[in-house]
């Protein structure tokens, strides 16, 4: 028994790479001279065969959550939902990026249903505001047979699968785990409403019994013929294992912060921080997903892996380095990227289970590419 816990205590470190000093950190002075415009495209227009799991539908049923979807002034809880931090017809702060999607979806055929927890949007009082938010995002008058307002604590998919929905747009990553794990045909894609962005999304399969504790961020870029992975090596202290750049966050940090005061972290940006923290010294991962040429979210119960595909040109001229207070998570070993102590270059081939690269065992890293490799090897 006491081998078990030393095990599983192991691998909770290993997983979370946890940071001893992970506080959210002030945003450095070249940070703060850089513009996000939340106006890039990434793969919208991409051709894809009907058959990928990036294709778009057309002719189809497709829906959309509303808060944190089509606006964004949300705030984020500990079960891993936004919740409106104003009611969404008081604001006129909207996705970019999902006003695109949307244009893009409706010129395909495609027919638009809302399902959302949020009751304001089916009062009959609200009727003309929501038609102003809808018209603000790009959509067509929707009838109120196609509005749907489930009850809280009510899952999606129950009202997704009954009205046959092929598509569905949710920014909770506790939502779209139970609707992956109950609508196993319907494509779902994450809105980012901090972020401005939106991205593909995969689970497991399973509806997650805990709130996101652990995330990491996988930089992809788009090689030919293979496209290349970027892991980093764990200092000794942490065992010497090849891992996502990541750490604990979301629920882990929001234990210990004040969510009137909307202190709090939505796993997306606990994914950045840990990334900026591990391999950022130099730039902000959050400046640069604006040239992303493809985002994903996979979940695997209570860890995210945000995924990011770039450019190969920009991604070699790139140093990944961490933070100087953040440098012992990772390796002083060098490898073949100059200046970046502990990364490597990765094929997807090199990822899999019981793997080891220069010595070096890939661990749960490996069990996470096996578990998604039919999206990563298409990403």
């Amino acid at each position: 028994m006491k081998n078990l816990k030393k095990f599983g205590s192991l691998l909770l470190v290993m997983l979370t790479s946890y940071s001893c000093n992970s506080s959210i950190s002030e945003e450095s002075k070249k940070d703060s001279q850089q513009i996000v415009t939340y106006n890039g495209t990434d793969d919208l227009y991409e051709i894809e065969s009907p058959t990928s799991p990036f294709a778009r539908p057309k002719n189809a049923k497709i829906g959309f959550d509303v808060d944190g979807v089509l606006h964004t002034e949300v705030k984020y809880t500990l079960k891993d939902y936004y919740f409106h931090k104003r009611p969404a017809f008081e604001t006129t702060g909207r996705n970019i990026r999902l006003k695109k999607e949307i244009d893009f979806l409706l010129s395909n055929g495609n027919t638009s249903s809302i399902v959302t927890h949020n009751p304001s949007v089916c009062k009959p009082e609200n009727i003309s505001n929501r038609e102003n938010l809808f018209k603000e995002n790009g959509l067509p008058s929707i009838p109120n047979r196609q509005v749907f307002c489930v009850a809280s604590g009510t899952k999606k998919s129950v009202e997704i699968n009954k009205q046959g929905l092929t598509l569905f747009y949710d920014d909770s990553p506790a939502v779209l785990a139970e609707v992956s794990a109950n609508s196993p045909t319907t494509k779902l894609f994450m809105p980012l409403p901090k972020q401005q962005k939106v991205a593909h999304y995969f689970s497991d399969k399973k509806e997650p019994t805990k709130s996101i504790s652990k995330c990491g961020v996988l930089i992809v870029d788009d090689s030919k013929p293979e496209k290349r992975f970027l892991l980093q090596l764990r200092s000794p202290s942490l065992q010497e294992w090849w891992n996502f750049p990541g750490g604990s966050c979301a629920y882990h940090e929001n234990k210990h912060l004040n969510f009137d005061k909307q202190e709090f972290e939505d796993p997306i940006t606990g994914a950045i921080r840990e990334f900026d923290e591990e391999a950022g010294k130099f730039t902000s991962l959050k400046y640069e997903l604006d040239q992303s040429k493809r985002l994903m979210v996979l979940q695997a119960n209570d860890y995210l892996l945000f995924v990011v595909k770039l450019d190969k040109n920009y991604l070699d001229m790139r140093k990944f380095v961490p933070q100087d207070k953040f440098a012992w998570e990772v390796s002083t070993k060098v490898f073949n990227i100059p200046n970046s102590p502990g990364y490597r270059w990765f094929k997807l081939s090199e990822c899999k289970k019981g793997a080891k690269v220069e010595g070096h065992n890939l661990g749960v890293t490996g069990d996470t590419c096996d578990m998604f490799r039919i999206y990563l090897d298409a990403f």
